[in-house]
Parts: C-alpha cells; structure tokens; sequence
C-alpha cells in the first residue's frame, strides 16, 4: 500500500525508527501527544491501518519532523520551520491549537490585534491559543522566542495579580500594543493594573483597565529545540 506514491511499510518502518531514538516515547505515548487514536496508530505500524496525510501532518506539527522525511526518507528527519517542543504537559486528549501569526513583545511593541490570526498549529493540550514571545523583559521566566500557551480572559476585571498575561491595549497616542508582562496592582487604585517585567533591567507600566481590549492567562510556555 502507498499513500502519494510512497510506501506504508517504509513510512510505518520511519515512525517506529523515530520513536526509538526518541527512547523516552512509547508507540501510546507518541500517538496521544500527536492526537492520534493509540489503538489505530498501533495498527499502522503493523501495517493493518492506512497511514494518511492527515495523520502524518499532526505528527509533523506535535513533533517537528519533516514531512518530506516522514514520507520519502528524504531530507532532515527534523523540520528546521517546526522544531521540536519542550516542557509541552503530557495529556490524554491533543487539539490541533493556533499559533497566531503575531510577536507578544517581551519588551513593547505595537501591533495589529490579538486576534484569530493563526499562520499554523501546534498539537497541545487543549487551550485557546499560543503565540511567540520576542524580547528579553521577562527573562528568566520566560525567554525571547518561547512560545506562550494560554487562554483568553473574559474580562480585565478578572486579571489577578501576579499571573503572566497577554495584554493589548491603546495608549494616550491611541496606539495599540501588545506585551507580555506580570500583572501586580498599581498604585494608581483598582481602576490600574501594573505591568511588570520579571528582568530587573526592564521597568514597568501602570494601565488603565479601561484601555485593556482583549487578554488572555499564559498557563505555561514551551521551547524550541534546536538540532
């Protein structure tokens, strides 16, 4: 059986070759993380079940391999665009989660919006989105190319202090940032939030609630790996 011209056996026969030089990831372990039915993926590299595109992009997206490499042998087993992912929680279930095509500035930075604006995605535990983090203000909680999981916030109202958010906000200029920053209370009352960096180099802004549109809890952040 081929899928696209290439070989089941030799793509069940990469899949298995891959898992083995993983060594900390079982068949069950590999196909939760990638979204995939265990028992179905179990049949596939046994060579009872098809294998198919759709199958192998999730794999590519939960684990950085190479498309090209998962299908013909050819190329890098890694994808230098997709990499591979650290500190990702291991969960039962996995959803094919947006990585918005947007930079949550570390330091800040205007923007368009914190918005449906995926370029692609990620195989995660279900959230609501994930986006890259440039800068180095909230060093060394969270470091300049991180990518930070989180899920939207219904209200400003209900930020509470000292969590990781994601704020977009408008300034008096009327010019709309988006940061990365740890909530405190400001000074200036309730009406305020302060942002703050975790690197003692940066400083920090006192907010008005009112000029917050949108904002999303980071609940943890996962690193490239580089090969």
């Amino acid at each position: 059986m081929e899928i696209n011209g290439n070989s089941q056996s030799a793509i069940a026969e990469r899949l298995a070759d891959y898992i083995e030089y993983d060594a900390v990831t079982s068949p069950s372990q590999f196909a939760a993380k990638a979204g995939i039915d265990a028992s179905g993926f179990h049949k596939m590299l046994k060579g009872q079940q098809k294998i198919t595109n759709s199958t192998l992009k999730k794999i590519s997206n939960a684990y950085g391999l190479n498309m090209a490499w998962l299908l013909t042998g050819e190329g890098e087993m890694m994808s230098n665009e997709e990499g591979i992912y650290e500190n990702v929680p291991a969960s039962e279930k996995s959803y094919e989660i947006p990585l918005l095509d947007l930079d949550a500035s570390a330091g800040f930075s205007s923007v368009d919006a914190l918005g449906d604006n995926s370029r692609r995605t990620l195989t995660l535990p279900k959230c609501d989105g994930a986006i890259t983090i440039v800068g180095k203000s909230m060093d060394p909680t969270i470091h300049d190319g991180d990518i930070a999981v989180f899920d939207m916030v219904n209200s400003p109202s209900s930020i509470r202090p000292d969590g990781i958010y994601i704020v977009q906000y408008t300034d008096e200029d009327n010019d709309v940032h988006l940061t990365v920053k740890r909530v405190k209370r400001s000074p200036e009352g309730s009406t305020y939030i302060r942002l703050s960096a975790d690197n003692p180099e940066y400083g920090y802004e006192d907010v008005p609630l009112k000029s917050i549109s949108r904002v999303a809890k980071v609940l943890y952040t996962i690193t490239k790996l580089s090969y």
